[in-house]
């Protein structure tokens, strides 16, 4: 996928602040997951570094320059700026209009409104704020009415109401989400088409493999939920995510065109520079061979922390038979080889982050065949 930019213009008044810190932090949470796909961007005026030479409008990149624009109101829409060039509206108003101006014109950004619902208390003993908060209320609903609403009072543009922080993050979380995710089915739309793909898309006789990524569409919403289990064990102890469902509804293909991909890439944890898994496929589960040789085999691949062990003078076999004899010792020696292979790695380790190890067995079946439940090594495998 290529490497560009997504740009989120938040626009908002200052009864606000506090709402935009929070929709600060949603979009920074979701730079981390979407990184593999392209760089997310906040722009914040505040962020920004404005010259006195002119107005914070002026200064900024402008909202139909972005692709999406996120617009949050509650009491007012801010102070109006000079007739020219901006004809008196508000800095938020003013925003809006380029906004949706440049996505009837030019197809993109993308306008996102949320209208906060909870009271704002005034003091009416101060007759000044009084008047001038039912100033701005008077502007925040005509404005509503301009450019929300048709004469006969249909809707005209979409926009969501929040009573609390909650509502907000989940509203702001799961729209951004949508978008973001039909960006990337967009995306692989292009460069399936413009690749020199040629076989069929579908997958009759087996799963889909690494190399389909650009073709495996549709399944983000459960590759997401799958990294996000991952996400919650990746600290320094073991843990286990189980994926379950009837033969045939795309468990493996989930995986491998779903999940590895997005482990190959750095940083798709906090604190995780890369990850390093070895796949055991349910066939080699269910030959022959014993369980504990197949993993042995596995995690003695190149790829995965073969030279590392092997410097530990392991081999297959020895490997095996620590696993099997004593699987504290194997898996302190598993540990090591990964620290190693994660020092020794520019991209993968180093001071930045650490490298963790997936250990991947598609599918549990083999473990559970007449052969395997015969054997003991099986036994304390499973």
């Amino acid at each position: 996928m290529s490497e560009h930019r997504v740009q989120i213009f938040v626009s908002s008044p200052s009864d606000v602040d506090h709402e935009r810190a929070l929709v600060k932090d949603i979009i920074e949470g979701l730079a981390q997951e979407y990184l593999p796909y392209f760089k997310l961007q906040a722009v914040l005026w505040e962020e920004e570094a404005l010259s006195a030479a002119q107005s914070f409008q002026a200064g900024l990149l402008r909202p139909a320059e972005c692709d999406i624009v996120l617009v949050m109101l509650w009491t007012r829409l801010g102070t109006p700026l000079a007739d020219d060039p901006y004809g008196g509206m508000t800095g938020t108003e003013w925003e809006f209009v380029d906004a949706v101006e440049g996505s009837a014109r030019q197809g993109s950004p993308e306008v996102l409104v949320y209208k906060k619902t909870t009271p704002r208390l005034v003091d009416i003993t101060n007759a000044e704020a009084t008047r001038e908060a039912l100033e701005d209320r008077g502007r925040l609903e005509a404005f509503f009415r301009t450019h929300f609403f048709n004469p006969d009072g249909s809707f005209r543009r979409a926009f969501r109401q929040f009573d609390s922080d909650r509502t907000l993050r989940e509203l702001v979380e799961g729209q951004l989400r949508k978008l973001l995710n039909r960006r990337i089915s967009a995306e692989r739309g292009v460069l399936a088409a413009a690749s020199d793909w040629r076989d069929s898309p579908f997958r009759a006789q087996g799963p889909y493999e690494l190399g389909d990524e650009p073709v495996f569409v549709g399944r983000e919403t459960e590759t997401r939920e799958l990294v996000s289990r991952l996400d919650a064990l990746k600290g320094g102890g073991r843990g286990l995510v189980l994926i379950t469902g009837p033969s045939g509804v795309g468990k493996s293909s989930l995986i491998r065109a779903g999940l590895l991909p997005r482990l190959a890439r750095p940083f798709l944890f906090a604190g995780v520079s890369g990850c390093r898994w070895c796949l055991i496929d349910s066939a080699a589960l269910g030959s022959d061979r014993d369980p504990l040789e197949t993993l042995a085999l596995s995690l003695m691949a190149p790829g995965v922390l073969g030279p590392y062990l092997a410097g530990f003078g392991l081999d297959t076999q020895g490997l095996a038979r620590i696993l099997e004899g004593e699987p504290q010792v194997a898996a302190e020696q598993v540990c090591a080889a990964l620290a190693q292979g994660g020092a020794t790695s520019g991209a993968l380790g180093g001071a930045d982050g650490r490298v963790q190890l997936a250990l991947i067995i598609d599918s549990l079946d083999g473990l559970f065949s007449e052969s395997a439940l015969t054997a003991p090594a099986t036994q304390r495998f499973a």
